[in-house]
C-alpha cells in the first residue's frame, strides 16, 4: 500500500477507504492486537452488509421486518492504513454509519461506542498516530441485543470511511454553513459562516476568503474575512455575506448547484480548504398555499424510503441508489422521506444533483423505540448530527424529528416535542420541523371521536411547523378546521401534501410506483 502523504499544495486531502478491509463474525479476543495476523478474516471492501450472507432462520425474532436473516452477532473489521504522520497536519476519520453499537478504535487508541446505527461520526484521531506511519482501524459492531427495527436493518460498516488531512488551523468539522435567506430570479444574497479553530501552541493571524462558483464553473464572487488574531487552542466563527445576480434556481426541474468554496489562510499560509455545494432556492409552507418552492406553489408527489437497497442489503452503494432515484423521478416522482433515520450522505447528495425534494428524519419510535435504553443519553446529540451534517442540502425542505412515536396526545410527549423542535431549530432555522403521527394513538382508534382524534393532535400545532400525519385523510378537516394557520403534510399516505383550495379540502393524490396519473380528491365539501 503506497503512503499517502498530504500534499503541502492542498491544504485539505480526502480519501476514502473502501478496499482492504478485513472481516470476522464473532467475537476475537485479539482484534486489537497490531501485529495480529488477520490473512486468515474475510477479505471486504465497503460498504458491507453481513446480515445479507447469515442464513435464513424462519424462527427468528422479528424476523418478518428483518428479512429472517439471522445476524444477532459481533463483527470485527480490521484495516491497514500506511500515514506518515506530519508536524503541523491533522487527521480525522468519519464514519458515515456503522450498524450498530459500533466502537471505533485507531492504534488501540479507544473511540468509544456509539449506539445508533445511523449516525455520522467524526474523530479528530492525530494524536492517535504512531510514529511509524503503520496505523491500525479497529471497529466493532454489536448486533447481539437483536434489537433491529421494524424493517431490514442489515449489520456491519454499510456505508463508507473517510480519512481527512487538513493543516493545524482548520474548519471546524460541519461548521461550515451556506443560507441564501433572500431568493429571486433577480438575484440572491448568499450567507456563509463557518468556524475555524487553532490547533496550534502558539496563536497567529488567520483569514478566512469564499469563492462563489456557478453551476457552470465559473466564479461568480468573492469574499474575504478581515484579519483576526486566533490564540492558540480556541476557535473563532466568521459570517461572509455575497450578492448573486440572476441566479440559477434550484429545483426538481432544474437541480442547479453552487459551490462556496472556502480556504484558511493563518500566517500567510493555507491550512484548510473545503467545496461546500449548496442550492439558490427559497421554500414555505403555508396553510393557505400548501408548499412554494421558489416562489411557485407545487404538489409534492412523493414516497417515504428506507435505508436498504432491496436484495442488495443495507450495503449503501451510490449507484443503486442512483438507478432507484432516476427510476422514481422518471415515474413522477419529486419527494422522499427519509423513514425513518438519517440517510446516508451520499444519499443527500444524489438528491442535490437529480432533484429531489427530501423530508430528512431523525427517529422512528423515541424512548420506546430499538434506541429506548440509549434515548435520554444520545438524542440531542444524534439529532444534533443530522441537522448539522445536513443542512446545506438544497433538496432538504423540512426535518422530521420521529415517526409513530409512543405516548400520542400525552402531555410528556408534547413536551419532548417541543424539546426536539427548538433544538432543531437552533441549528436550523430555515426549514420546518414536523413528525410522522400515527391514526391509532395508543391502539384505541376505533372507539375515538373525531372531537377526541383533534384534541389529541392539537396541542402538536404550538410545537411543530407542520402536523404530519400518517393515514389520517378522512380527519383532514377536522384537524384544519381546529388549526386553520397549520399546514398538515401526509407524511405516510398516498396523499403526500394538501391544502385548503376553494372552500374545499383539495389532496392531489398520486402513487409513482402504481400510478403515473394524477387524480384529484375532494372531501369536506
Amino acid at each position: 500500500m503506497s503512503p499517502m502523504r498530504p500534499d503541502d499544495a492542498s491544504p485539505r486531502t480526502e480519501t476514502a477507504l473502501d478496499a482492504a478491509w478485513r472481516f470476522h463474525l464473532g467475537e476475537h479476543a485479539d482484534a486489537l492486537r497490531h501485529d495480529l495476523d488477520d490473512t486468515d478474516w474475510q477479505d471486504v471492501r465497503l460498504p458491507h452488509d453481513w446480515a445479507i450472507d447469515c442464513p435464513l432462520d424462519p424462527d427468528m425474532e422479528q424476523g418478518k421486518a428483518q428479512g429472517f436473516q439471522r445476524r444477532a452477532h459481533v463483527g470485527w473489521y480490521r484495516r491497514r492504513v500506511r500515514l506518515v504522520a506530519q508536524a503541523g497536519r491533522r487527521v480525522w476519520l468519519r464514519i458515515d454509519g456503522a450498524y450498530r453499537h459500533a466502537q471505533v478504535w485507531v492504534n488501540g487508541c479507544d473511540l468509544g461506542v456509539r449506539p445508533s446505527g445511523y449516525a455520522t461520526r467524526i474523530h479528530d484521531v492525530t494524536d492517535c498516530l504512531r510514529d511509524d506511519g503503520d496505523q491500525l482501524l479497529v471497529v466493532r459492531c454489536d448486533n447481539t441485543a437483536h434489537d433491529g427495527d421494524r424493517w431490514y436493518s442489515g449489520a456491519g460498516l454499510y456505508r463508507r470511511v473517510w480519512l481527512t488531512t487538513t493543516g493545524d488551523v482548520a474548519l471546524e468539522p460541519w461548521s461550515v454553513v451556506v443560507t441564501t435567506p433572500e431568493v429571486s430570479d433577480r438575484s440572491a444574497s448568499v450567507t456563509v459562516t463557518a468556524t475555524v479553530r487553532n490547533h496550534r501552541a502558539a496563536g497567529g493571524s488567520v483569514t478566512v476568503a469564499v469563492e462563489l462558483v456557478g453551476p457552470e464553473g465559473k466564479t461568480a464572487t468573492v469574499a474575504e474575512s478581515d484579519v483576526f488574531d486566533l490564540p492558540a487552542g480556541e476557535a473563532k466563527a466568521i459570517e461572509l455575506q455575497a450578492q448573486l445576480p440572476r441566479p440559477s434556481l434550484w429545483s426538481p426541474e432544474s437541480p442547479a448547484l453552487y459551490t462556496a468554496r472556502v480556504r484558511v489562510i493563518a500566517d500567510a499560509t493555507a491550512t484548510d480548504a473545503l467545496d461546500q455545494p449548496f442550492g439558490i432556492r427559497s421554500i414555505s409552507f403555508t396553510a393557505e398555499k400548501g408548499f412554494e418552492l421558489n416562489g411557485r406553489a407545487r404538489k409534492m408527489r412523493g414516497i417515504c424510503i428506507h435505508h436498504d437497497l432491496g436484495a442488495l442489503g443495507v450495503a449503501s452503494f451510490a449507484a443503486g441508489w442512483e438507478r432507484r432515484l432516476r427510476t422514481f423521478k422518471a415515474l413522477g416522482g419529486d419527494s422522499v422521506r427519509t423513514s425513518h433515520n438519517p440517510p446516508d450522505p451520499a444519499f443527500l447528495d444524489l438528491c442535490d444533483r437529480l432533484g429531489v425534494l427530501v423530508m430528512d428524519e431523525a427517529f422512528d419510535k423515541w424512548r420506546e423505540g430499538n434506541s429506548g435504553k440509549h434515548w435520554e443519553s444520545w438524542w440531542k446529540e444524534d439529532l444534533e448530527m443530522l441537522v448539522r451534517r445536513d443542512r446545506n442540502h438544497p433538496c432538504v425542505v423540512a426535518w422530521s424529528i420521529g415517526n409513530e412515536v409512543e405516548r400520542q396526545g400525552e402531555s410528556d410527549m408534547f413536551e419532548l416535542a417541543g424539546k426536539l423542535a427548538e433544538h432543531v431549530r437552533s441549528l436550523d432555522p430555515t426549514r420546518p420541523v414536523t413528525m410522522g403521527l400515527e391514526p391509532h394513538c395508543r391502539g384505541d382508534q376505533w372507539s375515538l371521536s373525531v372531537t377526541a382524534k383533534v384534541a389529541r393532535v392539537q396541542p402538536l400545532a404550538k410545537h411543530l411547523d407542520l402536523i404530519g400525519l400518517n393515514y389520517h385523510a378522512q380527519w383532514y378537516d377536522a384537524y384544519h378546521l381546529a388549526m386553520p394557520d397549520t399546514p398538515l403534510v401526509a407524511t405516510e399516505d398516498f396523499h403526500f401534501y394538501s391544502h385548503r383550495d376553494n372552500g374545499s379540502w383539495a389532496m392531489h393524490a398520486r402513487n409513482p410506483w402504481l400510478d403515473v396519473e394524477e387524480r384529484p380528491y375532494v372531501v369536506g365539501q
